[in-house]
């Protein structure tokens, strides 16, 4: 259809950098640049933030985020990319 993105290039590995691609790693990435413009729409919305405590993890004891029942509505900028 008209409104489907066009399909996406996937490098293939000789043309992927040395520096971001070991085949020892056993995990294949590349790099892609992208850029965007973000643009302020001068209007502010209301966000509802919570709020989390550090307990330690039942089994392990390393900490962790639990999330408290608060709600704090706040106003932010909108903006678009």
């Amino acid at each position: 259809s008209l409104h489907d993105p066009p399909p996406v290039a996937r490098p293939t590995s000789s043309e992927i950098a040395p520096h971001s691609y070991r085949e020892t790693d056993g995990v294949h990435a590349y790099t892609i640049a992208h850029a965007s413009h973000h643009e302020r729409f001068g209007l502010s919305v209301e966000i509802l933030l919570g709020r989390t405590e550090e307990v330690p993890h039942p089994e392990t004891g390393a900490p962790m985020r639990r999330r408290l029942d608060v709600v704090e509505p706040t106003l932010m900028d909108e903006y678009s990319a």
